[in-house]
């Protein structure tokens, strides 16, 4: 877990530093700290590999999860929805809408291309809303021991799944980088389940 222990950060701007309590972060100053160890994650492919199989094992009995695809300070899944044990799992992808409302809609892919963020977004008419998925995966730079996912700051997740149910929502996560303390807010989606390569946690 990541709290109360004392971190040195460069003040922007100038050769200054300061002694920041960890707890005391905000939401911001989180989000550079932890992009910056999951850059240094070790053996993170090894990582990857068990996480998507415990996500696999886990996802088995499931027929429609939302999944996602990542950028490089997220955990790959891209094994798991291409694994052919889930072959009868219908996997939907998040495809922004309008960058402007922050506004997602969840298409069950018919190909793939370059969306408004640099990321892989699905190519299709099949649509799905998160209250119809069995199973939603989330990706995350960091959640509090609560299950609170701190995002990147604009707002998707947190607009697209404010009325899910936490049960069905999914973190997936490098152990190491579990838990982190920031000041989340009800309107920060929750996950009940997380699922890193060393453990799947219940929150």
């Amino acid at each position: 877990r990541i709290s109360l222990y004392s971190i040195v950060s460069r003040i922007e701007g100038s050769g200054a530093f300061t002694i920041r309590l960890l707890n005391s972060m905000t939401k911001a100053e989180a989000r550079i700290y932890q992009k910056n160890r999951i850059l240094k994650i070790e053996n993170r492919q090894q990582k990857e590999n068990l996480i998507c199989e415990r996500l696999t094992q886990r996802l088995i009995g499931a027929k429609r999860v939302i999944g996602y695809r990542a950028d490089q300070f997220e955990v790959n899944i891209d094994s798991v929805w291409k694994d052919k044990r889930l072959d009868s799992i219908d996997f939907y992808f998040p495809r922004v809408v309008s960058k402007e409302k922050r506004i997602l809609e969840f298409v069950k892919p018919i190909g793939w291309e370059t969306g408004a963020y640099g990321l892989e977004e699905p190519v299709g008419m099949d649509l799905i809303l998160p209250q119809e998925a069995d199973l939603i995966l989330v990706p995350s730079l960091g959640f509090h021991q609560n299950g609170f996912r701190l995002g990147r700051g604009a707002g998707f997740y947190d607009r697209a799944f404010r009325e899910g149910s936490t049960k069905k929502m999914i973190g997936i996560l490098f152990s190491e980088l579990f838990s982190i303390d920031f000041p989340y807010s009800d309107y920060d989606i929750r996950v009940g389940e997380l699922v890193t390569e060393s453990t799947v946690l219940f929150l």
